[in-house]
Order: C-alpha cells, then sequence, then structure tokens
C-alpha cells in the first residue's frame, strides 16, 4: 500500500513539473522565439500533459537536477525526433525538435 501511494504521488508529481508556463517563457526567452511558431506548449507537448520526444529528453535533464534554461541547453546537441537534425538546429530553423517533420 505504501509503495503503490508514493509511486502514484511520484507520477502526479511528475506530470506537473513539466507542464508549467513557466517552462514555456523560458524556453521561449532563451531561444528569442517570442511571435514564433515555437512559442507554444507544443514545442515540448504533443497535448498537455503527453510530452513530444523533446519534452521527455527534456524531463530526463530535469531528472538530472539541472534548473530548465540549463536542461535546454544540454539537450541543444541531441536529435530528439531522430530526423537528422540537432535540436538546436531545428529551434533556429522554427521547426519542431520533438516532431518530425512538423514545422
Amino acid at each position: 500500500m505504501k509503495k503503490t501511494l508514493l509511486a502514484t504521488l511520484a507520477l502526479v508529481l511528475a506530470a506537473s513539473v513539466m507542464a508549467k508556463p513557466q517552462f514555456k517563457s523560458k524556453f521561449v526567452k532563451q531561444y528569442n522565439l517570442r511571435g514564433s511558431n515555437l512559442a507554444n506548449c507544443k514545442a515540448c507537448h504533443t497535448s498537455v500533459p503527453k510530452l513530444n520526444d523533446f519534452g521527455m529528453d527534456l524531463e530526463v535533464a530535469l531528472g538530472d537536477g539541472l534548473k530548465i534554461n540549463a536542461a535546454l541547453t544540454s539537450i541543444e546537441g541531441l536529435d530528439s525526433d531522430g530526423d537528422g537534425v540537432s535540436n538546436i538546429d531545428e529551434i533556429t530553423a522554427g521547426t519542431k525538435p520533438g516532431v518530425q517533420d512538423e514545422l
């Protein structure tokens, strides 16, 4: 019973950690994305609270104890969606780093 309660609590807390508007605003500010098609929750989520591949990589970085800005920087070189383009190159190009072939 105690393990089940703790596991449930951990899942609830993990979901609430990722679906935060301040993460979006920090992402937009860090990459100067105001007004772009990346200035919304779909940069990390397929639908809130479900994460896309970029959001899942960010969640791992945050789970390693990094703050949001450092976590974003730490996954810039990854290719979260596996399309052959790094996250930072997709962000710079204005395409979603967590969704293949989608703006």
